[in-house]
């Protein structure tokens, strides 16, 4: 990961605009981003071990500036980048979609005690369910560097083995509906089939 607080890693045939667009959003309170083209190689893994096609990198410098003055405007301008790019791989209407895993996008995260998260994103649900994951995402990040230990995504992260040197956290799609994004109930549970690396995130 970078050091730069936030990072963005795509596959070569991206469109440059979009990522143009979307560091733009992201970086318009002087927040710096770090830019990684990769090759589009074919992987051969679990379904949700795979990198996807954008994947928008969170460190700690990040959380460090987001406990500062500025943090509310560096999050403000995630969410809408973040959204913008959702926009643009999902259509204006991508709870039509099929249902599965995305293979388009994931974020990345650092914890505070350096443990590496991959969080896993549905296909198929509405924008407004879109951004609830995003906001819950980022208060269970949020919490984890305040709390610490004592955070639930250490308790979360604690309840599996990690799978390849990192941890996966799978949106329970039909638990998030847009009238929960107030809700303060949470809750995680592993997948059933594996016992390694992924839980499911409930709102």
């Amino acid at each position: 990961m970078s050091d730069e607080g936030l990072a963005i890693s795509y596959i070569e045939d991206f469109p440059p605009e979009l990522i143009e667009m979307i560091e733009s959003e992201i970086g318009s309170t002087g927040q710096s981003i770090a830019l990684h083209r990769r090759e589009n190689t074919p992987y051969a893994s679990m379904e949700w071990a795979i990198p996807t096609a954008l994947i928008i990198y969170i460190t700690k410098p990040y959380f460090e500036a987001f406990l500062g003055e500025a943090g509310k405007d560096h999050y403000n301008a995630l969410k809408k980048g973040v959204m913008r790019a959702f926009r643009h791989l999902f259509g204006e209407k991508p709870e039509l979609r099929v249902e599965c895993r995305s293979l388009l996008f994931s974020i990345q995260a650092r914890t505070w005690n350096d443990k590496t998260i991959k969080c896993i994103f549905p296909e198929g649900v509405s924008a407004l369910q879109y951004q609830v994951m995003i906001e819950q995402l980022h208060e269970l990040l949020v919490e984890d560097y305040s709390k610490k230990a004592n955070s639930g995504l250490s308790a979360m992260l604690d309840s599996v083995e990690p799978f390849g040197g990192q941890s996966y956290i799978e949106f329970s799609s039909d638990k998030i509906v847009g009238s929960q994004s107030t809700s303060k109930r949470k809750s995680w549970r592993k997948l059933p089939e594996i016992n390694s690396g992924l839980v499911i995130y409930e709102a």
